[in-house]
C-alpha cells in the first residue's frame, strides 16, 4: 500500500512540474480588457467607431453578438441609437470567427459617446465578455 501511495504521489508531483513549465493558452478567465483600442471619430455627417486589438495575437470575436448603445452629444442626432454585430464591417483573419478589427459607421450630426460589450480572443480560446466606453472626437 505504501508503494502505491508513494508512486501516486511521485506521479502527481511530476505532472505538476510538467504542466507548470508548459506554455499557457488563453482561458475564459483571462483579462482582455486592455487588449483592444476603441476609436470614435466624427467626420462630416458620420461617426466611425473602430475596435482593434492591441497586438497581432489578439482578435475580435466576430461571432459574439456585440452591441453598442450610443448617446448623441450636445443635442445632436444619430441615425441609430444601438449598433449590433450585423452593423459592423469585420476585417477577417486566418482564424474562423476571429477578426483583425471591426468598424461601425452611423449617421451623426455632432458625435456620440457609447457603451458596449465584446469578446476578445487569442487563436486557441476566447475571454469573457468585456465592457467598454468611448467618447467621439
Amino acid at each position: 500500500m505504501k508503494l502505491a501511495t508513494s508512486l501516486a504521489a511521485a506521479l502527481g508531483i511530476a505532472a505538476v512540474a510538467f504542466f507548470a513549465d508548459a506554455p499557457r493558452s488563453a482561458r475564459a478567465d483571462d483579462d482582455f480588457s486592455s487588449q483592444f483600442v476603441v476609436t470614435a471619430t466624427q467626420t462630416g455627417g458620420k461617426l466611425n467607431i473602430t475596435i482593434k486589438p492591441a497586438n497581432d495575437s489578439v482578435y475580435v470575436n466576430s461571432e459574439y453578438p456585440l452591441k453598442i448603445a450610443l448617446t448623441a452629444k450636445d443635442g445632436g442626432t444619430l441615425g441609430k441609437a444601438e449598433l449590433t454585430k450585423d452593423d459592423g464591417k469585420y476585417v477577417p483573419s486566418d482564424h474562423e470567427g476571429k477578426a483583425k478589427s471591426v468598424t461601425f459607421s452611423v449617421d451623426s450630426s455632432k458625435g456620440a459617446s457609447g457603451d458596449g460589450k465584446l469578446v476578445m480572443c487569442k487563436v486557441d480560446a476566447c475571454g469573457n465578455p468585456t465592457k467598454f466606453h468611448f467618447d467621439s472626437k
